[in-house]
C-alpha cells in the first residue's frame, strides 16, 4: 500500500544522500537540469526516438550526457536479432533533423544470457532545437 511506497521512498532518499552516491546525484540532477534548460523531458526524448527506431531494435539503456560544447549527447545500448536493424536505425537518426551525428563504439554478439546483438551508441541530439 501506501505506507510501503513511503518507506521505499524514504530508503531511497536515504540511499541517494549517502556520499559514495551524492556525486552520482548531483550529476544526474545536474544533466536533468541541464536538459530542463534547452527545453529537454525524457518523454520527449523518448518520443523523439521512437520516430526513428525500426520496430525490430530495442532500447536497452540510455544515458544523456552533455559534453564541453554544452551539446546533449544520447548514450544508448540497444539490441537486435542482427545488425542491419541497428544499421537502419543510424541512418534514420542521421536523416533525422533531431538527431546529428552518430557513432557506433562496439557491438556485442548474442551470447547464452542475451539473445540479442548489442550495440552501443552515441548520437547528438537536440542541436537544431
Amino acid at each position: 500500500g501506501l505506507g510501503g511506497l513511503n518507506a521505499e521512498q524514504a530508503r531511497l532518499q536515504d540511499a541517494l544522500r549517502r556520499p559514495e552516491n551524492a556525486e552520482a546525484l548531483g550529476k544526474v540532477l545536474f544533466i536533468n537540469s541541464l536538459l530542463y534548460r534547452k527545453g529537454i523531458s525524457w518523454t520527449k526524448i523518448f518520443s523523439d526516438l521512437e520516430g526513428v527506431m525500426p520496430y525490430n531494435v530495442r532500447l536497452i539503456s540510455i544515458r544523456p550526457q552533455v559534453n564541453a560544447r554544452n551539446e546533449v549527447l544520447l548514450d544508448m545500448v540497444v539490441g537486435a536479432q542482427s545488425l542491419p536493424p541497428v544499421i537502419e536505425l543510424l541512418r534514420r537518426m542521421e536523416g533525422s533533423p533531431l538527431f546529428g551525428s552518430t557513432e557506433v563504439h562496439n557491438t556485442q554478439p548474442p551470447s547464452q544470457t542475451e539473445p540479442l546483438y548489442r550495440s552501443r551508441v552515441t548520437v547528438n541530439y537536440g542541436q537544431k532545437l
